[in-house]
């Protein structure tokens, strides 16, 4: 019995039905597409584990869903997703995951991945590859884009960022996105980036390892460090000795020689 409503659903609503209407048509495809989501949230690899996962919940699911006909079958899973379009789908769903992003400041992380078993060697096709935004803090899989045969991530990864809201959003993505078209279209979508740099960018990598040494690391002005051999602990950019004048550190007077300045090279060890 249906004792709540769920947004998801009434938006799932608008996806048109290409299914031929007759007798034979137990269950309704917001109900189908709305399993197969969740069941794609839950883990489930295929078909034939959306259905069982689905099963195991049938309480739940009928708490917002009619389900006339109980849960479907894993056949019908496959046919009915095969009916429709992967435009339409993504059309109604990330707007819904888009309005769940996440606060000001969360992470977008972007990878592509061959996914398994979808080589094809009878018919000549390689394995599928996939580029994928993934919202770190709410664990969200905001959209993905097959990358064509012939092509790789560097123009999959442009194609897939124009369909997320990156306001506010900092995006990680390795060294196969360091790209400054990839850059260019986080910038204007209003969010900040990480990119990874490796030797596939030589001149990139070296400015940068150079920029880097070039930066003089100054002293940390407060610090602790212990001498093993005496047990005393000093810090670092003290008072300057009031006998000597000298920013030096210098032996405390409970020791039986009296005060003796020394350097901090002494207290370091090197």
């Amino acid at each position: 019995m249906v004792t709540q409503t769920c947004d998801l659903v009434e938006r799932l609503k608008t996806i048109p039905d290409h299914r031929r209407q007759c007798l034979n048509l137990k269950h309704r495809l917001e109900d189908i597409l709305l399993l197969g989501f969740c069941g794609t949230l839950a883990g489930c690899d295929d078909f034939v584990e959306i259905a069982d996962w689905a099963t195991d919940n049938t309480d739940f699911f009928r708490s917002f869903l009619e389900l006339p006909n109980g849960i479907p079958s894993h056949d019908t899973f496959n046919r009915t997703f095969t009916t429709v379009k992967t435009a339409t789908l993504q059309a109604v769903l990330l707007p819904w995951l888009l309005e769940r992003r996440g606060l000001p400041g969360d992470w977008v992380h972007v990878d592509g991945k061959t996914m398994r078993r979808t080589r094809r060697n009878s018919k000549g096709l390689g394995a599928l590859h996939v580029v994928s935004a993934w919202a770190g803090q709410t664990g969200f899989t905001l959209g993905q884009v097959a990358v064509e045969a012939k092509s790789n991530e560097i123009t999959a990864i442009p194609q897939l960022l124009e369909l997320l809201d990156l306001r506010q959003k900092i995006v990680t993505i390795d060294a196969m996105g360091c790209q400054k078209e990839i850059a260019r279209t986080i910038v204007e979508g209003g969010g900040d980036f990480i990119l990874s740099t490796k030797d596939n960018q030589p001149t990139l990598h070296a400015e940068i390892q150079a920029a880097f040494a070039a930066v003089k690391t100054p002293r940390p002005r407060l610090r602790e460090r212990t001498r093993r051999k005496t047990g005393i602990t000093a810090a670092t950019n003290a008072a300057p000795c009031r006998y000597c004048q000298r920013p030096n550190i210098c032996r405390p007077p409970s020791w039986r020689r009296g005060w003796a300045c020394l350097p901090w090279s002494w207290w370091s060890g090197s």
